[in-house]
Formats: structure tokens, sequence, C-alpha cells
């Protein structure tokens, strides 16, 4: 409900929200898995894709689906996959990628991405029979992120900053877990989360039409008087030759 709250509050989600119950992505087989879509409207289903099958939406035979849920009562292995919610009219929620494991030790880790800079608490859970309806985690387990050892703690639980990768622990006589990646999403500035947009930059100014058309008429006006000119000039050189050539044919005359 947390990671609800967050997305309502920084409005980073979409119409629903996928939350797993209990918290983390990885399980042991016959585990329970109850998943939710919480949204403020009907009509969202809870739908899954895992290895080597469609695309499907809850039902039973793997899960019992109920208004806005599915509860998966005994988790295998086969399970292993991504699942979201999914609206009549198409609309997705967050995805989530569980993973089943009939190892008998799991990693918990959260199952939805944390925030940049926040604390996350890795756990390392065993059970010594599948059977078992409890696990324990008295005991010192070793944390691993992308194949790297960044420390141990007993009772295998321990507080890390959030940095994304692959995790997984190991219990040093029982084995390791699966691998899982945390997700990590950029913290978001309070000034960017809450300030209004920044004022859009100040538009080019306008064409100055009343210059733009003095300019035509004044080429206009330009282009006419030359026209004149070149025109007054012909006809004052043409009756000038003419007149010369009658001045001629007069003396010639005489």
């Amino acid at each position: 409900m947390a990671f609800f709250s967050l997305c309502l509050m920084f409005s980073l989600c979409s119409a629903a929200t996928l939350t797993v119950t209990p918290d983390q992505s990885q399980f042991f087989q016959f585990d329970s898995i109850t998943l939710t879509c919480v949204t403020n409207s009907s009509g969202w289903k809870v739908m899954r894709t895992i290895k080597n099958k469609v695309t499907e939406e809850c039902k039973r035979g793997w899960g019992i689906p109920t208004e806005s849920a599915c509860n998966i009562k005994d988790a295998y292995p086969i399970d292993t996959g991504e699942y979201w919610c999914e609206s009549n009219r198409g609309e997705r929620s967050n995805k989530v990628n569980l993973t089943i494991s009939d190892n008998s030790v799991i990693l918990e880790s959260p199952s939805h991405p944390v925030v940049e800079g926040e604390n996350v608490t890795l756990g390392c859970s065993y059970k010594k029979d599948k059977d078992d309806d409890t696990s324990t985690s008295d005991f010192e387990a070793a944390f691993y992120r992308n194949d790297l050892f960044i420390g141990k703690k007993k009772p295998g639980k321990m507080i890390i900053e959030a940095e994304e990768g692959f995790h997984k622990c190991l219990y040093p006589t029982k084995g390791e877990s699966l691998k899982s990646w945390l997700a990590v999403r950029a913290r978001v500035p309070p000034t960017e989360m809450y300030s209004s947009p920044p004022p859009s930059p100040p538009s080019e100014p306008g064409v100055p039409w009343i210059r733009v058309i003095s300019g035509i008429v004044l080429f206009i006006l330009y282009n006419i008087i030359l026209i004149l000119c070149v025109y007054t000039y012909r006809k004052w050189a043409r009756a000038k030759t003419d007149m010369k050539r009658r001045i001629a044919d007069h003396v010639l005359v005489n």
C-alpha cells in the first residue's frame, strides 16, 4: 500500500497498481500469494505471462479470481512470470516479476521499484522441507549484488541503500537463492513535483506587415517612375533623331 500511496502522491502510476502480498518477488513452492489491483474503478483483472505460455487472466487451475484480485493458493515454479492488472478497455498497470522457487532458500526483496537512495531490507529465508508452513531467517546469511558480495547478517536480514541489480542470498550450509532484479526509480526533486511548469519561452515578434506593405508600394512606384523615365527619354531621343533627319533632308533639297 505504501507503493500505491507514493503513486497517488507523485502521479507516477497508471489508473491501477498491482500489489503483491506478501510484498516480495520470490516465493517458496506451495506459498500463498495474493495479487490485488488497487484502483478507484471496477472492471480490472489480474493477467500474467509465464514461460512458454500465452497471456492469460487469473482463472481457476492456478488462481482464484475475485473482484480486481487473484489468489494463488499453492504456487509452483511454473507460476514464475510477469503479472499485471488490465481493465476491460485494455489499460494496464505496472508489471511485477514473480519467481517461485523449489529451492530451500529464497531472497525476500520488494516486488515493486524502490526510490533511489532509500533503504531497502533484503531477507534470506530457509525452509527445511517444502511442505513446511513456516520458514526461518535465524542464521547468518550472505548477500550478493550482481554476484559481488555486499555483506553478511545474522539473522538473515540486511538493510542496504537501494541500488539496481540482480540480488541473491546464501545460507552457507543449505544453498543459495535464485536471483531477483531490484528495480530503482529515480528520485523526483520536490521542486519538480510541486512547482508549476516553467513558462513557455516568449514567442518571436510578429512580422511588421506595415513595413512590408510600404516597401512593396515603394518598389512598385520606383519601377513605374523608372519605366516613365525610360519611355520619356526614348521618345525625346526619337524626336531629336527625326528632327536631325528632316534638317538634313532640307539641306539636301536646297
